[in-house]
């Protein structure tokens, strides 16, 4: 033990006035607790010691000599009082222990006022589990020396704390101070234990508590102390001796036995003080196990709260991906991680509380916690029903679409069905958690509701295609009795239609029972299955039915009927030749009567009684036929021709026939007319010349000959039309070449086109070079056939003739190369450019005077052609102008080829 002139090592900030003289408490306990003393994470391995005793007796002294604390003590040259209010330490050492430093009683400084006294000692016994009483030797045997008066104060105290059964003892741990060892410290304990015994008797106690010993409450131990100055050694001996019955569990007289522990858990220890102090200042009743069970409520709710606060951070983010549908598949071992985590967290520090309140707190924990995972599992299971259902309704949806046949369609539903089922089953119990009691027959039987609608809503197409395929099938073989019935056209015709639809529809109900035994269907469905197959086969044939009586086909068959009675004859069908001799009128009547009672016959359904199924009226009602059919007829007698439509067939049979009728009155008229035999010999004479000219020239004649006989073949073979489209072919490829020919020489057609155009309205403006000729120009000869022809042509075609033999005219120069203004001639070897004033005429044998003149006649002619043109609205010009123009075409033919083609003239 240290000296006596050396204090224990203090704690750094070890002492908190935990309540002033003020009767105020303080609010910084639970942060020393947890950052000074460190004892708040301790549960239960912590204990409570407190001092009382009367002023300046040496409390705080003893305190920092056993404890090593640093309380402060009294001046030795000044006797007052040096503690006021309640403060606390903690212990020296390894050991958990909180020391209470009680502000004496009997100072003079409160005098008479004993109220802070007794509220400082039921404080003390509601938290300290052993209290120290400091009182001197030499006072045992006296009453007010003895404080027998405090200790009055203590036992009543201690009756109104622990009135409720199972409540702690509270150890009384008396040192007498001074202690001189000559009166044994045996007899001086039996002296104070009989001095409490008689003040215990005395006490006025509680119902129920009147036969109650003092042992029932108190455990009582002393120890005595040698004086501080005359014994400093022996002091410090018995202090360091006491220290041990503290510190040491395994000696003799430790005093923190499990009987007297508050149960208080360390981190609930402020507040718990806090409440003690509470109930105390405002003089009210104090259970302490009531106060207990009310800290540890406090204690598990707050635990709880932190707990929980873990427990959301971990569950929250599952809210998102819940909510937008999504399958979280770690859902259920999240949930799972969360709760247990949370648990132990909150059974690590609720579980050193009163056991009812922790066992019912953590009940109630765990239920709100399940209840927020309920939600999350609910979502998660709603996501899952809406997944299951998509994808089976996927399924089916394949399955069911055409060409599915029926057993492909059962196989498709069991597969997926037990795929949905199995899934959602697994996918659920991945997602509970476990010793939570979740039912999910709710879910699973609305999974179970909407699978078999989406089943029913399958195989009710798969049914339909079912129907539609043998409807389908059959119809045809009926739509062909069909159409030989409605040809006929015969008082059988109806009963002929009522048979082919009986034998189809019957057809049609064996070959459905066969091929839907797959579906398993009930009794009620295969009932409305067969209702509707007769149904749509109804609707079928009432629809062809429709359609043969509609204005195409009827125009067609009244057409076909009244053409094979009025243009044929016969059983043969010859065709009829009309004679004059013949009474058109009354087989014109007769045929427009057999047409017209076509469609008397097929004006309404006209079935005979017992011709249809019987079950037929009953499977038609609720289709969509249904609402066509008169209510009073049945479903044989729909009306298909209605008055309006009759009398527009009988008009336009009336503009068939009509027509037939005239075509067949102009026949009997003549057609042919003969050419006269006097126009062969007026053709003769007229072309003669020519004729001869041709079969007199052998050249001639071969060609003609040839062109003849090829002419004959093709059009025997029938080639004139591929013939003339190679023509065109080759003509269109021939174009394109010459066009392409051209372009690449710098000449395009489109500039040559638009100079021709020019020069047609502009003759004048074209300018030649002057040319040299060292032989004068000569026109070509002309032979007898030219000549002969010559003479009788008009002066147009003279001047015409003349242009055009002015190609023909020999000259020195080699080629001519025209070009907008100028003109180039060449001679061989060399080649001059000059410019022309005047244009040359394209007429041989002109000197340039005379080509001047020619000009100057040409320019006045066609001032004058326009002139007169003008003024007679459009007239035709005189055939100089016609020359003229003739002319000019050919020098602007000339003028387009510029400059990068040469001109053999």
């Amino acid at each position: 033990m240290a000296s006596p002139d050396h204090a224990a090592p203090p704690v750094p900030k070890g002492r908190l006035q935990v309540i002033n003289e003020a009767k105020e408490f303080s609010s910084e306990i639970a942060s020393y607790m947890r950052n000074i003393w460190h004892v708040s994470d301790k549960g239960f391995s912590y204990n409570v010691v407190a001092v009382f005793g009367s002023q300046s007796t040496g409390k705080s002294t003893l305190l920092n000599r056993v404890f090593g604390t640093q309380f402060s003590t009294m001046d030795e040259q000044i006797r007052q009082q040096t503690t006021k209010g309640i403060w606390m330490s903690r212990a020296e050492g390894e050991r958990d222990l909180l020391v209470l430093d009680v502000e004496g009683t009997d100072g003079r400084e409160k005098g008479e006022d004993k109220d802070f006294e007794r509220k400082s000692a039921l404080f003390s016994l509601a938290i300290a589990e052993v209290l120290i009483i400091n009182m001197w030797e030499n006072m045992v045997g006296l009453y007010s020396g003895a404080n027998l008066g405090l200790l009055r104060t203590v036992f009543e105290v201690n009756l109104q704390l622990f009135q409720a059964p199972g409540s702690p003892k509270t150890n009384l741990l008396f040192v007498l101070r001074d202690f001189t060892g000559v009166t044994p410290l045996e007899n001086l304990a039996a002296t104070l234990r009989k001095d409490l015994e008689n003040i215990w008797e005395g006490l006025s106690k509680p119902a129920g508590k009147e036969s109650a010993t003092m042992d029932d409450f108190f455990e009582l131990q002393f120890f005595g102390i040698p004086h501080k100055v005359f014994a400093a050694e022996p002091f410090n001996q018995g202090c360091a001796q006491l220290r041990t019955w503290f510190m040491d569990p395994e000696h003799a007289s430790y005093v923190f036995r499990p009987q007297f522990h508050k149960h208080i858990p360390a981190d609930g220890f402020p507040a718990y003080a806090e409440a003690i102090w509470d109930k105390v200042l405002t003089n009210k009743d104090l259970d302490l196990p009531s106060q207990q069970e009310l800290l540890a409520q406090f204690r598990c709710d707050e635990i709880a709260r932190e707990a929980l606060a873990g427990f959301t951070a971990t569950v929250g983010p599952l809210h998102a991906p819940l909510e937008s549908g999504q399958l979280v598949a770690t859902l259920g071992e999240t949930m799972q991680t969360a709760l247990h985590t949370a648990l132990t967290a909150f059974d690590k520090d609720a579980s050193r509380y009163h056991k009812p309140v922790y066992t019912r707190r953590r009940a109630d924990f765990r239920d709100q916690m399940v209840d927020q995972l309920h939600s999350l599992f609910t979502q998660y299971v709603r996501n899952l029903h809406q997944r299951t259902v998509q994808a089976f309704a996927a399924a089916l949806l394949h399955a069911a679409k055409p060409p599915t046949v029926a057993h492909l369609f059962a196989d498709a539903l069991t597969k997926a069905r037990a795929e949905a089922v199995d899934g959602w089953d697994q996918a659920v119990a991945a997602a509970m958690v476990d010793d939570v009691a979740w039912t999910t027959t709710e879910f699973r039987a609305q999974l179970e509701t909407e699978l078999n609608s989406i089943t029913a809503t399958r195989r009710r197409k798969v049914i339909d295609h079912l129907v539609s395929q043998l409807v389908k099938t059959q119809s045809e073989a009926m739509d062909q009795q069909v159409l030989a019935a409605l040809d006929a056209a015969t008082s059988q015709s109806w009963s002929l239609i009522a048979k082919a639809f009986h034998h189809a529809s019957g057809v049609l109900s064996q070959q459905f029972t066969s091929q839907s035994a797959c579906l398993a269907l009930t009794a009620d469905e295969q009932h409305a299955a067969a209702q509707q197959l007769m149904a749509t086969l109804w609707v079928h044939l009432v629809t062809q039915l429709k359609w043969e009586t509609s204005e195409v086909p009827v125009g067609d068959r009244l057409r076909s009927r009244f053409r094979e009675a009025f243009c044929y004859e016969g059983a043969s069908r010859t065709p009829r030749i009309w004679k004059p001799s013949d009474d058109m009128e009354t087989v014109f009547a007769q045929a427009k009567q057999r047409a017209e009672a076509w469609i008397v016959r097929f004006r309404a359904m006209d079935f005979a009684a017992g011709a249809l199924p019987a079950t037929l009226q009953d499977a038609v009602a609720t289709s969509e036929i249904g609402a066509d059919l008169d209510p009073d007829m049945g479903v044989g007698h729909l009306v298909l021709i209605d008055s309006a439509r009759e009398k527009r067939y009988l008009e336009l049979l009336s503009l068939e026939a009509d027509a037939m009728y005239l075509n067949a009155k102009r026949s009997m008229l003549p057609t042919t007319r003969e050419i006269p035999n006097w126009l062969w010999l007026v053709l003769l004479a007229l072309g003669w010349n020519e004729l001869w000219s041709v079969l007199s020239n052998p050249m001639y004649f071969l060609l003609l000959g040839i062109a003849g006989a090829v002419t004959y073949g093709i059009y025997a073979a029938g080639l004139t039309g591929p013939t003339f489209r190679v023509v065109k072919a080759a003509t269109s490829e021939i174009s394109t070449q010459i066009t392409s020919g051209l372009k690449e020489r710098g000449v395009h057609v489109d500039d040559v086109r638009k100079r021709l155009a020019q020069a047609i309205h502009k003759p004048d403006d074209i300018e030649l070079h002057t040319m040299r000729s060292d032989k004068p120009h000569r026109a070509p000869a002309m032979t007898a056939a030219a000549k002969s022809s010559s003479s009788s042509r008009t002066a147009s075609s003279s001047s015409a003739s003349t242009t055009s033999s002015s190609s023909g005219f020999k000259s020195g120069v080699s080629h001519i190369h025209v070009q907008q203004g100028t003109a180039t001639a060449a001679a061989p070897g060399k080649a001059k450019t000059s410019p022309l004033p005047t244009p040359r005429p394209l007429s041989s044998g002109m000197s340039l005077d005379e080509l001047r003149a020619a000009s100057a006649r040409r320019k006045e002619a066609a001032a004058k052609a326009k002139a007169a043109a003008a003024a007679a609205g459009g007239e035709a010009a005189p055939a100089s102008g016609i020359t003229q123009r003739k002319h000019a075409a050919t020098v602007s033919r000339a003028e387009g080829l510029s400059g990068t083609r040469p001109l053999n003239p």
